[in-house]
């Protein structure tokens, strides 16, 4: 199967459309990569409502701060997101705040390059370095960063819906 060559561009133009888009993006990643991370009441019946919830309120908060989302679209279908930030921790340089394809792109490359659009992006903004936070139970996704270059800098815990403590590592790269 020939696979379709992915068009990049930034989020559509206004703050709804833009929730819209990456919410259900966003749930379905979680969907597949979370299951032995979150609750599977949360994953099965609470998620989707929760992360357009989540993303009607942050979206806004992006565009007016320094912020940007980058889409991947393949075959004219949205495919995959990268949100990146100069977030509050500005020592540790831009923030990627999620990155997320949907399961059926997934080894499609798409990943790599939403994150170069984003290292581009904390370069015109004057970053020297990218970071992260990832679950220390998605092994995959340790997996693809460590291939993409990326350095674990700390562990530490954090709570995830449900109440229950997960451990995360922070991820570094230099640009």
């Amino acid at each position: 199967m020939k696979m379709a060559k992915p068009a990049f561009a930034q989020a559509p133009v206004t703050a709804e459309a833009i929730a819209r888009t990456i919410a259900p993006m966003h749930a379905a990643s979680w969907k597949n990569a979370y299951r032995n991370i979150y609750p599977a009441h949360y994953l099965d019946h609470e998620v989707e409502g929760e992360r357009l919830t989540h993303w009607r309120k942050r979206v806004p908060e992006l565009i007016n701060g320094e912020g940007e989302i980058y889409l991947a679209h393949v075959a004219g279908e949205p495919a995959g997101f990268l949100c990146i930030e100069v977030g509050l921790e500005k020592e540790w340089g831009a923030f990627v705040d999620n990155l997320h394809v949907l399961p059926r792109w997934r080894g499609a490359n798409l990943g790599a390059q939403l994150l170069d659009r984003g290292a581009g992006w904390a370069r015109q903004h004057g970053q020297t370095q990218l970071y992260l936070w990832v679950y220390e139970l998605n092994h995959a996704a340790r997996r693809f960063y460590a291939r993409q270059g990326w350095q674990e800098a700390e562990r530490s815990p954090a709570v995830v819906a449900g109440g229950q403590e997960r451990f995360v590592w922070r991820l570094i790269k230099r640009l």
